[in-house]
C-alpha cells in the first residue's frame, strides 16, 4: 500500500517577498498606504523554503503518512505590526 500525506500551506511567499518589498519601496517614497479595515487582521506568512524543507522531511520520516499537515509558521503578524516593522527598517516614523 501507498503511503502519503495531505499539506494545507497558508499565505506561501517567497524570499524577500515581492509584497513585503512593494510596501517597503511605498513607504521609502513617501506614498500612501492603503490598509483595510482595522490594520489587525493577522497572516501566517510562510517562507517557500520552510515548504520545501517540510515536504522533503515528510517524505523521510514515516510519521507524515495518512496524515493531513497544515504548514505555516507559527507566528501571526498583523498587517498592523508588518507595517510598523517596515517603517522601522526604513527609518521613517508610521503615520497616525
Amino acid at each position: 500500500m501507498l503511503s502519503c500525506a495531505s499539506f494545507v500551506f497558508f499565505h506561501v511567499v517567497p524570499p524577500f517577498s515581492d509584497g513585503v518589498a512593494i510596501l517597503r519601496a511605498r513607504i521609502a517614497e513617501g506614498k500612501n498606504l492603503t490598509i483595510f479595515c482595522d490594520g489587525e487582521q493577522s497572516r501566517d506568512f510562510t517562507c517557500g523554503n520552510d515548504v520545501v524543507r517540510a515536504k522533503m522531511l515528510t517524505g523521510t520520516l514515516a510519521m507524515g503518512a495518512g496524515k493531513v499537515m497544515a504548514i505555516t509558521s507559527g507566528k501571526p503578524i498583523t498587517m498592523n505590526e508588518l507595517t510598523g516593522i517596515v517603517f522601522e527598517v526604513c527609518k521613517q516614523e508610521k503615520p497616525r
